[in-house]
């Protein structure tokens, strides 16, 4: 297998690395520029069938970032990627029995070794600890990307739960699918199947569900809402 398996794809061009590059302070650089263009990512572990990946920035000052696979992507056994996946700055091996690595169903399928770690009360920050224990009236939280803010988030639903909330009477709304179906993935790891009972999604589809009910039969979404903000606006 080629060492050179990431392609980076930017319009008619394109630049060829290894994931031991990832190490590199250039090649950081690189990605960086790379990051603000929004370019395509491949892994090219197996060549007939190139796995999807994205770039996702795990430090902001030096600007450092990883390598993640898209939903369903499926690399070959023996990709590079399970031996070097990460900037060694952003990359810390976890021993803690409750981290859950998932294993494939079939032997035939190729999964990814993949390894979900959800911190405790006690492993948060004094800031992340303050804000995940909050209980009286609201709390607004300003925090940089990569500062770990859904971890927090995890541990306040499950503090909640903990503490005797209805996991139904639970709302977490955010802005992408792929955030909230992060969210979901870490919720039920860290708290079972009463994770199932908490809302989450985007705000757009809890605004939907909330929505739907109302409105009854003979009713749709339409795609060009031009009329109705005029309306509001007179």
């Amino acid at each position: 297998m080629e060492a050179r398996c990431i392609e980076i794809r930017c319009g008619n061009a394109f630049h060829r690395l290894s994931y031991e590059d990832l190490c590199s302070s250039d090649v950081q650089s690189l990605l960086d520029e790379c990051y603000a263009l929004g370019v395509e990512v491949l892994c090219l572990c197996n060549p007939d069938r190139p796995v999807p990946m994205h770039l996702r920035r795990v430090r902001i000052r030096p600007p450092t970032y990883t390598l993640v696979t898209n939903p369903y992507g499926i690399h070959h056994p023996d990709c590079p990627r399970f031996r070097q996946s990460r900037h060694p700055s952003a990359y810390q091996k976890t021993c803690d029995p409750r981290a859950v690595e998932t294993t494939p169903n079939r032997t035939e399928e190729w999964l990814p070794h993949r390894r979900i770690f959800v911190p405790t009360l006690d492993q948060l920050n004094d800031a992340q600890r303050e804000a995940a224990t909050h209980k009286d009236g609201p709390c607004m939280v300003v925090a940089a990307a990569g500062s770990g803010k859904t971890a927090m988030l995890i541990a306040r639903i499950k503090y909640l739960i903990d503490q005797g909330v209805d996991p139904r009477r639970i709302l977490a709304c955010t802005f992408t699918r792929k955030a909230a179906q992060e969210m979901t993935e870490r919720l039920l790891t860290a708290t079972g199947d009463m994770g199932k009972d908490v809302t989450i999604g985007t705000i757009h589809s809890v605004a939907y569900r909330m929505v739907a009910p109302k409105m009854g039969d003979g009713w749709r979404v339409v795609s060009e809402p031009s009329w109705m903000i005029e309306r509001v606006l007179e």
